[in-house]
């Protein structure tokens, strides 16, 4: 379980579980960018977005929206359940 307490965290609450989640979409995300010879600014521009938020991201320092996992998968050439891990091709 965690606890909040003035900034402290303890393990197994939900907070835990979403850190947990962003890592594995981190991981994802640099995974799949390495693997397509892109560079962080390649995909930024790609998708939209800020080559410093991709950096973000792919640390696990930016809880990031739909929306914009939806922009990184585009920019990907890639459908979002495949980033997110839902559907048939995921």
């Amino acid at each position: 379980m965690m606890i909040i307490i003035r900034g402290l965290c303890r393990r197994g609450t939900k907070l835990d579980h979403v850190a947990s989640l962003n890592k594995v979409l981190a991981g994802q995300i640099r995974s799949i960018r390495k693997q397509q010879g892109l560079s962080q600014e390649q995909l930024a521009e790609l998708a939209e977005v800020d080559r410093t938020y991709v950096g973000q991201i792919e640390r696990s320092e930016a809880n990031i929206t739909l929306d914009i996992v939806d922009a990184l998968a585009l920019g990907l050439g890639l459908d979002a359940c495949v980033l997110i891990g839902c559907g048939p091709n995921a």
